[in-house]
């Protein structure tokens, strides 16, 4: 989205990879950044994470991210999962001897896609875990025959979830679920800070970009309620270097705009250079 966002960089050529797979030697390894989108096969759009301690990172993912076997400590965050696919934003790599990552945090993305995680994966009767769910909006199809969140956790909140009617299915203890944003009582009840906002489209602003639309218009019901006092949705928490950052731009400063007057003299040529820093 560097073309619809304000300020995102001097060029405005992305960075598209059909695949990105994290096999063993690159534990620790970051995705940051990349638009991950298709070229025609049906393994494309996609990171796969085969090994422990891997982060993904303010990125566009069309498809999903699978996962191997038995993992630890996957991060997923201030991502944007893009509706291009009608797909869940996780998935297992088919083996019927599967065994779900132990700890994955899950926090400040944008969804158009549901999030199921379990068996059968489509509306789990068995959940799997997902560590930390917060901070996230999803606006995932509102499939009223299968849930568009199923998973067990041990926090969710100051999440929003925008499909009107969409089925929720969350396995949590006693005030796990708080200061979430739902369009029904059902999805998160009316205790613990969690409110029903029927016109939900009146939280955000009005923005051009597709990420940007997201964002929580000021003295809205979203607005400074969290649970740490700022924002609900992906563009709050308490740290700034955590929030959702438009256009996945890596926390690092960006050259925005370079002018010149294409003529050098004898003190050389003049260039003027305007940057900012991105948390």
């Amino acid at each position: 989205f560097l073309t619809q966002n304000p300020n995102t960089s001097a060029s405005t050529v992305d960075s598209k990879i059909r695949q990105v797979v994290f096999d063993p030697g690159s534990e620790g390894s970051y995705a940051i950044g990349l638009n991950i989108v298709t070229k025609g096969s049906g393994f494309d759009a996609k990171i796969y994470v085969n090994v422990n301690s891997i982060t993904v990172k303010r990125c566009r993912i069309d498809n999903c991210i699978q996962f191997g076997t038995g993992l630890q400590d996957v991060t997923i965050v201030q991502n944007f999962f893009s509706n291009t696919f009608v797909t869940n934003c996780l998935a297992t790599n088919g083996s019927g001897f599967f065994v779900p990552p132990t700890d994955i945090v899950f926090n400040n993305n944008i969804c158009q896609k549901s999030l199921t995680w379990g068996v059968p994966i489509a509306n789990p009767t068995t959940f799997w875990p997902i560590l930390q769910c917060r901070n996230n909006v999803f606006d995932g199809p509102d499939n009223l025959a299968t849930p568009n969140l199923a998973f067990s956790t041990s926090e969710f909140s100051n999440n929003i979830l925008m499909p009107t009617n969409a089925v929720v299915n969350i396995q949590a203890s006693s005030g796990v679920i708080r200061s979430n944003i739902g369009t029904l009582s059902t999805q998160f009840g009316i205790t613990n800070n969690n409110l029903v906002v029927p016109a939900i489209s009146s939280l955000f602003v009005a923005s051009a970009s597709p990420d940007g639309t997201y964002q929580i218009q000021s003295g809205s019901q979203g607005s400074n309620n969290g649970t740490d006092g700022t924002d609900r949705g992906a563009f709050g928490g308490a740290a700034v270097t955590s929030r959702y950052t438009l256009s996945g731009l890596a926390p690092v400063p960006v050259i925005y705009e370079i002018t010149t007057i294409g003529v050098a003299d004898a003190t050389g040529l003049p260039v003027t250079i305007k940057a900012r820093t991105i948390k």
